[in-house]
């Protein structure tokens, strides 16, 4: 049971890593449209 709950807290981070380079990326998309 415990290595469940560590296995979901390691996809969770992981998630929430893929969301913030997918934010970047727009980011810099409106930064480049702006220009």
């Amino acid at each position: 049971r415990g290595s469940y709950i560590k296995n979901a807290f390691k996809w969770q981070q992981q998630q929430q890593q893929q969301q913030q380079q997918q934010q970047q990326q727009q980011q810099q998309e409106q930064q480049q449209q702006q220009q």
